[in-house]
């Protein structure tokens, strides 16, 4: 819109008003189509993100790691004998102590990570700008929490314990956001292979001993 450089300041914002009143319309439909696409990607008994939202923010935060020279890490977790949970306290408790993980998770997690549900008791951790170290820290602090928990149950109070697999993306080396999740699917296998209840690093080596 252009205006004469002689036009009164009254007038400008006169004719100007319906821009404005378009311009912030169309900011409110941007952020109600972004709820609403977040919403769409969210695991509706825990909360939390799911696994569609999580590859999305996986591949974003891959980008934005690659791009600023930061690593990568992502730790995948799930509940240690939940079938037992399931025989013992029945399907409704089992889906209870899930919610009640993932919220231990969702508290835990800094407030600029994604922690997502990615089916049935597997949750997976992304941590922008943290190396193996650090994640093994957050994998192992997370793991300490789970088992000091006590998870409300319809009759008794239940404790679980979890496992968890950490992997890691380090700047100069191979860059593959499909691979870091498939290496800490890889530990966490490997730790529940191991005898469960414990924090495992991929590849294996002398920083992946128990937590």
């Amino acid at each position: 819109m252009i205006f004469a450089a002689d036009l009164p300041e009254e007038e400008i914002l006169d004719r100007a008003q319906p821009l404005l009143a378009y311009g912030e319309m169309y900011r409110e439909a941007v952020l109600a189509g972004r709820e609403l696409s977040d919403l769409a990607m969210r695991d509706e008994p825990t909360g939390l993100p799911d696994r569609r939202r999580f590859l999305l923010d996986l591949e974003r935060s891959a980008e934005t790691a690659r791009r600023i020279g930061r690593p990568l890490s992502c730790i995948v977790t799930d509940i240690d004998d939940l079938r037992r949970v399931n025989e013992e306290h029945g399907p409704a408790v089992g889906d209870s102590v899930v919610r009640q993980f993932g919220g231990i998770l969702g508290r835990i997690k800094r407030s600029y990570d994604t922690v997502a549900r990615l089916g049935g008791d597997e949750f997976g951790w992304l941590l922008l700008g943290v190396g193996r170290d650090e994640a093994l820290r957050a994998a192992e602090r997370a793991h300490r929490r789970i088992a000091e928990s006590v998870f409300d149950g319809t009759r008794e109070p239940i404790h679980v314990t979890a496992t968890f697999g950490v992997a890691s993306l380090s700047p100069g080396g191979e860059w593959n956001a499909q691979a870091l999740v498939e290496n800490a699917d890889r530990a966490l296998y490997w730790g529940k292979e191991s005898g469960k209840n414990r924090v495992r690093f991929y590849p294996p080596g002398e920083e992946a001993a128990d937590a």
